[in-house]
Formats: structure tokens, C-alpha cells, sequence
């Protein structure tokens, strides 16, 4: 199993609560936000962190699923046309 399998993720309102950034392995330069910046994604390994405690968790496969959404991955640039 890859690294991606102990993994385990959620996404919260952002910005979060500065208590979060100790707990998740990502900070708020490096964590994945949506398009509107009203949410954002945290991973960690281990058990659920107290602060994260009633967070719906994902595994990697789910995580990716959500990301892939429209709230959260622009829509593909247009081609260009050739000249």
C-alpha cells in the first residue's frame, strides 16, 4: 500500500483555526483550498485530532473524488486558437 493509504483527510472551513496547523501535515501555504477559498483540505496520519474531532475523514481515493469537483479544480482553460 502506498504512503497515500495511512493517510487520512478532511475539509474544514478556512481559514481554519491556528490550533489546526499543529495537528495536520500541511500549513497555509501548502494546503488545497477551494476555488472560492471558503474551504480548505488537512490530512494527517493517526487517529482523528481532537480539533478535527466530528470532521467527516476521507481516504485518499475520496479526497481525490471531492478535489476533481468543480468547487475545487478550475474548469480547463480554453484552446487557444490556431492563428
Amino acid at each position: 500500500m502506498s504512503h497515500w493509504g495511512h493517510l487520512s483527510y478532511t475539509t474544514i472551513p478556512y481559514p481554519p483555526d491556528a490550533e489546526v496547523w499543529d495537528v495536520v501535515m500541511e500549513d497555509d501555504a501548502t494546503c488545497r483550498k477551494s476555488l472560492d477559498g471558503s474551504l480548505v483540505v488537512v490530512k494527517w496520519e493517526g487517529p482523528v485530532p481532537s480539533i478535527l474531532s466530528g470532521s467527516i475523514v476521507y481516504n485518499h481515493h475520496d479526497i481525490l473524488a471531492i478535489v476533481a469537483a468543480p468547487a475545487w479544480t478550475p474548469p480547463d482553460p480554453e484552446e487557444e486558437p490556431d492563428p
